[in-house]
């Protein structure tokens, strides 16, 4: 039986790791896409 949650308490911190992993991702393409938009933009007035 304690095995078994042992188990399941592992499932559940691998899950949480995954999360936190899309999130900063999500958050580090929302940096990259600001960038982006940035340097077109910046360009697009400089010309």
């Amino acid at each position: 039986m304690k095995l078994g949650m042992g188990r399941f308490a592992l499932n559940q911190l691998n899950l949480f790791r995954r999360l936190v992993v899309i999130v900063h991702l999500k958050e580090f393409s929302l940096e990259l896409d600001k960038l982006t938009f940035d340097l077109i933009w910046g360009k697009s007035l400089i010309y």
